[in-house]
């Protein structure tokens, strides 16, 4: 198996993700945007289907909303994500249905699996 590289040519870890001309190296200290870029550029390199990747960037941005696109993925908390989904059904002021929460549900268990498998 080959080793990755990073766009300068440095070996990369498992948690470096590159994406275009860029290149990302997540840890518990990265942004909850930088890892929706690296997530984003991950989904386009597994082939997930585009209304998929466009589900979940979206779902993503609805907890930037809540959380903030600053904040440390680490600093993120299963009572955070228990509380954002309590606020997409009651308190957002836009109807989710038990589809949409569910969907949701669904993106953040990949996107933090994600995250947690890449290091």
């Amino acid at each position: 198996m080959n080793t990755p590289l990073t766009n300068d040519g440095s070996t990369a870890s498992r948690s470096d993700v590159t994406h275009g001309l860029r290149s990302y190296n997540l840890d518990g200290n990265s942004s909850l945007r930088a890892a929706m870029d690296a997530f984003e550029a991950h989904m386009q390199q597994q082939g997930f289907s585009e209304n998929t990747a466009k589900a979940f960037m979206s779902d993503l941005g609805i907890l930037t909303q809540f959380i903030g696109a600053g904040t440390a993925v680490r600093h993120i908390s299963t009572s955070d994500l228990n509380r954002f989904s309590e606020w997409l059904v009651a308190d957002r002021g836009v109807p989710c249905s038990p589809k949409s929460l569910a969907r949701r549900v669904t993106t953040l268990k990949v996107f933090f699996g994600w995250l947690s498998e890449s290091g």
